[in-house]
């Protein structure tokens, strides 16, 4: 048993139909069980009760024992003067007031039903990633739709504050905080260490002196990457290698240890040169990506925007590191990285931006446009479609994401819908 697990009781009103009495003998009627309280004081606030007839209102302390009210110092508290009624899953000690009165009690361990008890113990002790999969139950539409709404909203907040951090530590400039958003999500998991790095090389501002021409900034971005420091054959790649060697004379550029970049079991679209051609191609339109990013509210005009027409090819073989078989690579970017793009750097910036700047229209078109991108297909999605969660839609599978990562990790059933759904017994007594 835990602290916990009684104030969801208490918060659920969940109770068999029992005739309620307090410790003294008292009847008891809970009309209002009152406000949760998250911060320091007792547990619920404004909570109305009547005990034998007589009304009385003010705050309720819920504990395991009675006896931990003198455990955790609240007698020498003036916050707990207001306690009205001490709610205990054991009743070990009678509890005095500051005026010598007792706290009149109400004991648990007799009124919850053991059906939820039993639940609640093999959600904790279960090793599934998602607790309640062996035990799940598909709630209301009602009830997974306003969950769904909050988790994502939830999840852009998070990366609103991630963002705001960034912001923090580039001094205010929103355009720095959409190059190193970019450069991490180009990376994906496999090599955003390396895109990072290559920022802390590259500063935002000697990428912007080079963005007239597409090659000089390729040559920028692939040369610190440390892909241009050995002998060429490529025509093209020499024209990048001769620029690079200019411009790392005029900016005195640290060149990054080629070995760094993984390769992996990767598709050729999907080595990290490609993923650096095509960062290249967008930071050299990004003012004009971000400005439409804002005044654009059709997100099809958007994804048109970045669909470039660059018919250009790279030779990725030769700039393998173990110089590979040559194998030829547009660098136009799939739908599924756009997808990507919009979800984990577009968005959070127009939300962060919206927050930021009180224009609460941007933060609506970030939720909009979340419902028009297709669903990620990974192992936590996978996971929830399979319990038969919808999975089709970006905003449904960033709000399992969000589930699984915050609430499921952590074994917060009680904070879950879903958790409160399958805990709630089929009768509720009602207050």
């Amino acid at each position: 048993m835990n602290e916990d697990l009684l104030q969801y009781v208490w918060q659920q009103k969940i109770w068999l139909k029992h005739t309620l009495q307090t410790s003294r003998g008292e009847q008891l009627q809970i009309i209002k069980p009152g406000e949760l309280n998250r911060n320091a004081g007792p547990d619920f606030f404004h909570a109305q009760i009547q005990r034998d007839a007589v009304f009385w209102a003010g705050n309720i302390e819920i504990h395991i024992k009675s006896s931990d009210w003198i455990k955790h110092g609240h007698s020498k508290d003036p916050a707990y003067d207001n306690v009205i009624l001490h709610v205990v899953w054991e009743h070990d000690q009678i509890i005095y007031n500051k005026t010598k009165e007792e706290i009149p009690t109400l004991e648990l361990k007799d009124l919850l039903p053991v059906s939820m008890l039993d639940k609640y113990v093999e959600l904790q002790k279960t090793q599934f990633d998602i607790a309640c999969k062996g035990l799940f139950i598909k709630p209301p539409s009602e009830i997974l739709y306003f969950w769904m709404e909050r988790l994502v909203a939830e999840r852009l907040e998070i990366k609103h504050q991630q963002n705001l951090q960034i912001l923090k530590e580039r001094k205010g400039h929103w355009e720095e905080l959409f190059y190193f958003q970019l450069a991490h999500t180009f990376g994906q998991k496999i090599n955003a260490v390396p895109f990072e790095i290559l920022c802390k090389n590259l500063p935002y501002e000697m990428v912007q002196k080079n963005t007239l021409q597409s090659f000089s900034l390729q040559a920028l971005v692939l040369g610190v990457a440390g892909f241009l420091n050995k002998p060429m054959q490529s025509q093209y790649h020499l024209i990048l290698q001769r620029e690079f060697n200019f411009l790392k004379s005029k900016y005195s550029l640290n060149i990054m240890d080629v070995s760094i970049w993984k390769f992996g079991k990767t598709r050729p679209a999907n080595f990290p040169t490609i993923r650096l051609f095509q960062f290249a191609e967008i930071m050299k339109n990004q003012r004009a990506l971000l400005q439409y990013i804002l005044e654009e509210n059709n997100i099809k005009k958007v994804y048109s925007f970045l669909q470039w027409d660059v018919q250009q090819k790279i030779e990725i073989g030769e700039l393998h590191p173990q110089g590979k078989t040559s194998h030829w690579e547009k660098i136009t970017l799939s739908k599924s990285m756009l997808d990507s793009l919009f979800i984990n750097v577009f968005i959070p910036y127009l939300f962060s931006f919206g927050k930021t700047n009180n224009r609460e229209d941007l933060c609506i078109k970030a939720l909009d446009w979340l419902e028009y991108i297709p669903g990620e297909k990974n192992k936590i999605v996978e996971e929830w479609k399979n319990l038969g969660l919808a999975t089709k839609k970006a905003k449904e599978t960033q709000a399992w994401i969000q589930l699984k990562n915050y609430y499921c990790k952590n074994k917060r059933c009680l904070k879950c819908a879903i958790g409160n759904h399958l805990l709630k017994p089929v009768k509720i007594g009602a207050f």
